[in-house]
Formats: structure tokens, sequence, C-alpha cells
């Protein structure tokens, strides 16, 4: 028995230790190959801290010339990393091309730019670092398309104008296969207003007052907000957006008479009064409004009462004027 225990003993001494060695041995694997992940994730740092130091020294035009040997022998490589698999790394390469193709034009070949302009293309982040990339930018000229990019402007803002009220265009109608299409029509047509309506609606206020002083803008500004749905004001929680519009308002009536502008005024007043809880918000601005354009015709009455007629001189008429056409404009 003792002979037994006695193997038994040195046989468990060697399993132990045979585990221990397994132990160290799975323990260092587990080590190195933490280090070799860590290694390999520094590789997208190391990169990147490289593109931006050549970066820097790019952007010195007194190195440039010194560069130019660097920039041919590594140039294949440089034009690579565009493609590299970190993002950020692959952004700063584009920039990199940038400023090299800047400082030696006729360096980069037509097979160098190919794949440049594709990974650019086909990578929305690469926008940015594309238009500063491309070469044909720089041979532009401003004044040539300076009436394109206006004719391009004024056609989307006809087409802004013609949606607007949600009705099809002359000559062009949906073919109507009963009341089930026409309803879904329009509650697609309702969806899409509001939709519009809550995007829109903290535009005109800052719009009206950038351009306060230019007549022609006010005018088509003001046709804006009477296409809103008012029920987006409380529902999305635009109140301020409403108080800043009313206060625009008061401005606009305040500083411009011209008859379409007042009309505007007064539709988009009327238009706020559709729905209950926006006309209670708007009630106090609007009675402010109406009170002053009424102080400012019962002071012109009186100077004109008061003073005898060849004392009037013209700017007191124009002022009698316009504010006669505002009172009239708000309670036609």
């Amino acid at each position: 028995m003792v002979v037994d225990l006695v193997r038994l003993k040195e046989k468990n001494a060697i399993q132990v230790e045979t585990e221990k060695a397994k132990l160290r041995q799975m323990g260092t694997s587990e080590r190195l190959d933490l280090l070799l992940a860590g290694k390999t994730m520094l590789f997208a740092d190391v990169r990147l801290k490289c593109i931006t130091s050549l970066l820097t020294l790019y952007g010195h035009h007194d190195l440039i010339n010194k560069l130019e040997l660097f920039t041919n022998k590594f140039k294949d490589r440089l034009v690579s990393m565009v493609m590299d698999s970190d993002t950020e790394v692959a952004i700063k390469s584009c920039q990199l091309m940038t400023f090299i193709y800047r400082a030696f034009p006729n360096l980069l070949e037509l097979k160098d730019c190919v794949p440049i302009r594709r990974r650019v293309l086909n990578t929305k982040v690469f926008t940015q670092a594309n238009s500063q990339y491309d070469p044909q930018v720089a041979h532009l000229n401003v004044q040539e398309s300076r009436q394109l990019l206006f004719d391009l402007v004024t056609f989307f803002i006809e087409v802004s104008q013609a949606s607007s009220p949600g009705e099809n265009p002359i000559g062009r109608t949906n073919p109507k296969r009963g009341p089930v299409a026409s309803t879904k029509d329009a509650r697609y047509l309702v969806e899409e207003r509001a939709r519009i309506s809550e995007v829109f609606i903290p535009a005109p206020p800052k719009l009206l007052a950038r351009f306060i002083a230019d007549q022609a803008k006010i005018s088509n500004l003001t046709s804006i907000p009477v296409f809103f749905q008012m029920e987006m004001y409380p529902n999305a929680r635009l109140g301020l957006h409403l108080e800043e519009m009313m206060l625009m308002l008061d401005r606009i009536v305040e500083q411009h008479a011209d008859d379409e502008i007042l009309r505007n005024v007064a539709k988009i007043i009327q238009h706020f009064a559709t729905n209950v809880a926006v006309a209670q918000q708007t009630e106090p601005a609007r009675l402010r409004l109406v009170d002053g354009v009424a102080l400012q015709l019962r002071q012109g009455m009186q100077r004109f009462v008061e003073e005898e007629e060849d004392r009037l001189d013209e700017e007191d008429e124009a002022s009698l004027l316009a504010s006669y056409r505002k009172m009239t404009a708000l309670f036609a």
C-alpha cells in the first residue's frame, strides 16, 4: 500500500508540473498575441502621423524645392496611401496629394490621378478633398460661370415656387382611379407639407432680418409663410420662431409701405388666425402692430389738421399716406 501511495504521489506531481508548463506556455502565447495585436493597432496611427508631418512640410513654401527628390522617389507610395483602409489616413493622404499637385503640377500622371479620383468620387467623406484636388477648378473662369450659377439658382427658386402650393402643373394631372387613390394622394400631400413646414419654419425670420432693406426680397419672402401648416408651430415646439416671425412683421410694416408687401403681411396674419393655438400666441403681437399703425395714422392726421396746408412738407404727406395704406392693408 505504501508503494502504491508513493507511486500515485509521483504521478500526481508529474501531472502538476505538466499542467504548469502548459499554463506558462499558454500565457506566453497570449502575451505575444496581445503585443502583436497592439502593434497592428498602432500601424494606422504611425501612418497618420507620417502623413501629418508631410502635410506640415509641404505647407512651407521654403521647403518645396527640397522635397522634389523625395516626392519623385516615393510618389507611388504616397498615391497608394489614398486607398488606405483607415479613413482618416486616406483623407489626409488626399490632402497631401493636393499639396503635391500644387507644388509640382507636372509630376502626377494620368495613371496616378485615376485611382485618386475613383476613391474620392466613390466615398462621401472625400467630397471636400476632391473639390480641392480637382485640377480643372484652378482653370475655371469665375466670370463665365457666374451667369450659369445664377441661372441654376433661378431655376431652383422657380421650381420651389411652382411646387409650394402642392398643385400639379398645367397639363400634367394624375389619373384618378377612384376615391382610394385620391385619398391616398391627399394624405401624402398633407404629410409632405407637414415635413416641409417643419424644416422651413425657422428660416423666414432669419432671412427677413437679413434682407430687411431689400424690397424685392422682402416681397418674395413674405409670400412663403402662408403655405406653412399652422399645426406644426405647437406640435413641433416652434413657438419661438412664431414670436420671431411676428417681430419681423412688425419691423416690416414699420419700414415698408409697398402695397404688395403689406398685403403679404396681412395674409400671414390672417393665416395665423386659422389655428386657435397660433392665434392665441400671436394675438398680443398683432394688437401691438395694429395699435402702432393706428397711432402713427392718428398723429399724422392731427398734424394735418393742426398745421396749415402751406406748412406741410412732402415728408409729412408721405408719412400720412404710408400710414393710411398700412391701415387699409391690415383691415382690407
